[in-house]
Order: structure tokens, then C-alpha cells, then sequence
């Protein structure tokens, strides 16, 4: 496999978790056990894609034995890595290419989130994959599609959340960031880290607008929903277009923790205190009365038609 360098910048219902010690049913060289410390380290890579699925492996598998080495706990890739962001490069999880990226992550105590464009029966979706131990922790597919999303990927509603290294997570992809209730939901199911790969592909003429608006929704997820909140996109440019980037990670107070430069493929890292996933300050979830839940479920219900069948 080709070497590469990157830059490393910065310093309950439907919950999924893999069994304790003793439990994993991986093969030989595989971890076995979960290691919980008192600092977690999560890593975002920013970096450029190829319409070429196993180019897109290999960097993905690289990048997986990096972090895994230096005892990464979290490592997050773009929307739809593997796949390009691309219908075209959809492949089934029983693909011997997904099950060849089980086997190397296995090889570490680290959960990757990493995107894939999923052929399930006769849809695809644009899918999460949450790995770890060597098994597909879960999964989570794209909520919230564009009017391109529309032309090739199905949609599906579950809102997951999943636990590993001693912490509850959700994962929401690109566009369900311009909306709360995707995030909202997670975090009422116990998620207090987030995870938002995104494949940003913008003309040129309103890029930067793009850039600052989702920046500042990432900024109030993190804020009001008091999470971690990790960002991952891409970089490159095609026909007037351009990916830029701008990965960040966000502290739960909406600061930015690590941030990638535009446009340069690189790696950010940072680490926090495990009691921030565990403590809650200022406004807590269970604050909110129940009598104005109701009122929330029932406007929305009144004012957004249903939603008919996936896709």
C-alpha cells in the first residue's frame, strides 16, 4: 500500500453497543477488550476523494492503522468516502472489500465512522458505518436529502445511537446538519458526541456563504444540545465547483477546538476530559416540561404533511 503524510492539526431505544470483555466474537489478532481512559482522543480527516472505490480503501484502511498506532479513540472520514458520494460505487456490506476494512479496524481499539453509498435489496442509501472491534458497530443512513440526494440515494428515518469506549454517539451526514431535530433526537437518546461527515461540493460564486452558515449550525448543535460535534469533508475542486473543507471540532460550549485550513488534506485532532460526555451544565434535557413536548409534536404534526414511503 502507498505511504501517504498528512498534517495532524489541533490538539436506550435504538442504542447499538458491542458486548463486554470477553463477549467480541472476532478472530485471532483482533482486540478483545474495550479500553476505557480518562481522556478520549477523536480524529476528523479532511482530504480528497477518487472516483475509484479501492483507492478510497486503501486510504481509508491507511489512516485506520495511523490512528489505531498513536491510540486514537474516534476517527471520522467524509460523507460517502468509500463510494465517492457516488450511486455508481455502491456496494452491498457483503462486499469482500467492506469485509477486508472489518478486519483491519478490528486490529485496533478505535471506532471508525466511515461512508459508504449501500445497494440494500433494491435501494441505495447513503450510509455511516460505525466500526469497531471488527464488527459493524451500525449504521446510520442520511436523513435529510438534497434535491440531488433524491436522483440516486433512498432515504430512511431511524436516528440511532451507539456506545463504545464508555460513550453514547450518534452520527448525522451533510444536510441533516441545517436541521435540529436529526441531532435533537440522538441527544435525547443519550448521545453527547456527535459525528457529521459531509461531502461539500459548492459553486464556486456562493461557497463561502455555504462555508459560514454551516459552520454556525454546527456551532449551535454543539451549543445548545451540548455536545462534542466533529465535522468531516472533503477537498478538491471539479467543473466550477469546490470542496473547501473547513473540518472542525467543536466543544460543547460551540468553541472551536480543531479546525483543518480550507482546502488542504489533512488530519485534526483533539482530546477531552471523559466527564464532558458526562455531565451536563446550565440547561439539562429533562428540564424541558413535558406539556411543552407536546405542543412541539403537535404543531409539527399539524403543519408537515406526511412523508409517504422512503426514497
Amino acid at each position: 500500500m502507498k505511504r501517504r503524510e498528512f498534517l495532524v492539526a489541533g490538539a436506550g431505544a435504538g442504542l447499538h453497543s458491542i458486548g463486554g470483555p470477553g463477549k467480541s466474537s472476532q478472530p485471532p489478532g483482533q482486540v478483545r477488550q474495550e479500553q476505557v481512559g480518562e481522556r478520549v482522543k477523536i480524529v476528523a480527516f479532511q482530504g480528497k476523494c477518487s472516483n475509484d472505490f479501492d483507492e478510497n480503501l486503501d486510504r481509508v484502511l491507511e489512516l485506520i492503522e495511523k490512528c489505531g498506532k498513536e491510540k486514537v479513540d474516534f476517527l471520522c472520514f467524509p460523507e460517502g468516502y468509500l463510494s465517492n458520494y457516488s450511486a455508481d460505487l455502491a456496494v452491498g456490506l457483503d462486499d469482500p472489500r467492506v469485509k477486508k476494512l472489518l478486519r483491519v479496524s478490528g486490529q485496533f481499539d478505535m471506532v471508525s465512522i466511515v461512508g459508504i453509498s449501500e445497494i440494500e435489496r433494491d435501494a441505495v442509501l447513503n450510509t455511516a458505518l460505525a466500526l469497531y472491534r471488527g464488527e459493524i458497530l451500525g449504521k446510520y443512513r442520511k436523513t435529510m436529502l438534497t434535491g440531488s440526494d433524491k436522483k440516486e440515494f433512498s432515504s430512511e428515518y431511524s436516528l440511532p445511537v451507539f456506545r463504545a469506549k464508555g460513550i453514547t454517539f450518534g452520527i448525522i451526514i451533510c444536510h441533516d446538519s441545517s436541521f435540529v431535530e436529526p441531532a435533537l433526537t440522538m441527544r435525547w437518546k443519550g448521545a453527547r458526541l456527535l459525528f457529521s461527515p459531509h461531502y461539500n461540493s459548492i459553486d464556486s460564486d456562493r461557497m463561502d456563504e455555504h462555508r459560514k452558515k454551516v459552520r454556525s449550525n454546527h456551532i449551535g448543535l454543539a451549543t445548545l444540545l451540548q455536545m462534542v460535534v466533529v465535522r468531516s469533508n472533503v477537498v478538491g475542486s471539479e467543473e466550477g465547483k469546490l470542496s473547501y473543507g473547513d473540518s472542525t471540532i467543536f466543544s460543547p460550549l460551540g468553541e472551536v477546538v480543531a479546525a483543518a485550513p480550507l482546502f488542504q488534506e489533512t488530519l485534526i485532532s483533539a482530546e477531552f476530559e471523559r466527564n464532558v460526555f458526562e455531565e451536563e451544565k446550565w440547561a439539562a434535557r429533562k428540564e424541558v416540561p413535558a406539556e411543552v413536548i407536546q405542543q412541539l409534536c403537535e404543531v409539527a404534526q399539524s403543519k408537515i404533511p406526511n412523508s409517504g414511503a422512503n426514497g
